[in-house]
């Protein structure tokens, strides 16, 4: 985590220093550099060749003009560091292409919630998401939700994964509010979470050779490789296995409910929502809401939708609008509030938690990027004052 400096008038020349005011030198315009895991990067004042310390800083541009997400430079004297700040509007979820190389890539931004992967390239089509550190399988992808690095598969020749998700930071989505890969021990009649989740992004299982069991509607019993949530089960979350997966251990990725405080915007524990079409789910027709908040639906279960269908029920994997709906596929675009499953899969219901996420949970801009946020190859132009 560092920065590198140039001289942004002649950078064949080294960073000098000239007279300002008084006993103040300046640095003229310099180009810093940025790296992949934005902390508040701390400068001395010997880098910049001041003798005592700097006093102040001037933020001129961004080289090529300012990144996604990305406000302005800002210099800490009381701590001695370059803050870069967020944008004034805060972004509630994006749709975002990373590019793989060797199978592994990077977000531009940590994700606090995907809601939907897909992959481009000789290996394509929906992707699971997976704990960080576990090895992928085919159409799989491991996600590090502290630094926004993906990896899939070995083999997959996966080129590009297009990804929808919540960026860490915006609103309520911060770190202090999610647990990432809790210990859990599945176990028959059920268990609960160590806090009552809001939104799940995943449940692994490490034992089985099953990871990723399908979820099913609450109340129906599992079959082995299954699980069921009770979301809200009296202020908690419990997670029901099939006896076979009794004892079994794995890894669970939430969002605290207490923390959120989102009940007041239409999160709902586990409806169900009935659809006006087998082939279309529509925000703004098939919810019935005691109000009616305006904003992008979230679905509670990560990127799969939880469906029951005339005489089954259906685990459909979600994709950008992008994609193509197929067999427990479906396109979800947030921005209009619509979910296309194909044909074939016959929902009737979905039945599963959701929020509302509006302007209201999202105050204007303000404050330092996350943690991790990736400014990799990012240059701006600054003049330090000093002396």
């Amino acid at each position: 985590m560092s920065l590198s400096f140039a001289n942004g008038i002649n950078s064949s020349r080294p960073v000098q220093r000239y007279p300002y005011a008084g006993d103040l030198f300046t640095t003229g315009p310099i180009d810093v550099t940025f790296d992949s895991s934005y902390p508040g990067y701390t400068v001395t004042p010997g880098s910049l060749g001041f003798s005592r310390e700097i006093v102040a800083s001037r933020h001129l541009g961004w080289k090529g003009g300012p990144p996604t997400g990305v406000g302005r430079t800002e210099w800490d004297g009381t701590n001695g560091k370059l803050l870069v700040m967020s944008d004034t509007s805060r972004q509630i979820m994006r749709i975002e292409t990373v590019t793989m190389t060797s199978n592994a890539g990077r977000m531009a931004r940590p994700p606090a919630y995907i809601v939907a992967a897909r992959a481009i390239g000789t290996t394509s089509g929906s992707l699971r998401i997976i704990p960080n550190g576990k090895t992928p399988a085919t159409k799989q992808v491991a996600v590090n939700f502290v630094t926004g690095a993906v990896t899939t598969f070995a083999t997959d020749a996966v080129t590009s994964i297009v990804f929808v998700y919540i960026p860490l930071g915006v609103g309520p989505f911060i770190e202090a509010n999610r647990v990432v890969d809790e210990a859990h021990t599945f176990t028959t009649g059920g268990a609960n979470l160590a806090n009552q989740a809001a939104l799940i992004q995943y449940v692994w299982n490490d034992t089985d050779t099953t990871h990723l069991p399908a979820i099913q509607p609450v109340g129906e019993a599992p079959a082995t490789h299954q699980i069921a949530i009770d979301i809200q089960n009296a202020g908690a979350t419990a997670i029901t296995p099939n006896s076979a997966q009794n004892t079994n251990t794995g890894l669970v990725a939430y969002w605290k409910f207490s923390a959120l405080g989102l009940a007041q915007y239409g999160w709902t524990d586990q409806a169900d929502i009935t659809l006006t079409s087998t082939t279309l789910f529509n925000f703004s027709k098939d919810l019935v809401l005691a109000t009616a908040p305006s904003g992008i639906w979230v679905p509670g279960f990560g990127n799969v939708i939880v469906g029951e269908a005339t005489a089954t029920n259906h685990q459909a994997i979600l994709v950008d609008p992008g994609g193509t709906p197929a067999t427990d596929v479906a396109t979800y675009d947030p921005f209009v509030g619509k979910i296309v499953p194909v044909v074939g899969d016959g929902y009737t219901t979905f039945e599963m938690p959701y929020v509302i996420i509006g302007s209201e949970n999202v105050p204007a801009g303000g404050g330092q990027l996350p943690v991790g946020f990736n400014l990799t190859g990012v240059v701006a132009r600054i003049e330090f004052i000093g002396r």
